[in-house]
């Protein structure tokens, strides 16, 4: 390990499989977002917002993950997830108005 405050980038195969599980994730909040999308009014903006995520979202996950950008790949999803999360908790706030 390096002195602290260095940064090391991790083999291409280590790379591959985060990329590879962040992935995974992803799709499950993807699957998250729409069922909990459904369940708020379409004319609230968490609606629109979670549809958008949903769409970019399945959108980035079609590209195939690559092994020469595998960082950049698992950079790029786990913003993804940050981003889809987000709309999640839009949801979650629209619905507990509704309650």
């Amino acid at each position: 390990m390096g002195p602290v405050g260095s940064a090391t980038l991790p083999t291409p195969a280590d790379a591959l499989q985060i990329a590879l599980q962040v992935t995974g994730y992803a799709r499950l909040v993807v699957d998250e977002a729409e069922r909990d999308r459904l369940r708020v009014p379409p004319d609230e903006p968490a609606y629109q917002v979670a549809a958008e995520a949903v769409k970019e979202a399945e959108r980035r996950l079609s590209v195939t993950v690559n092994l020469a950008f595998a960082v950049r790949h698992a950079q790029k999803r786990a913003r993804l997830v940050t981003c889809l999360h987000q709309a999640l908790d839009g949801l979650l706030t629209t619905q507990q108005k509704a309650e």
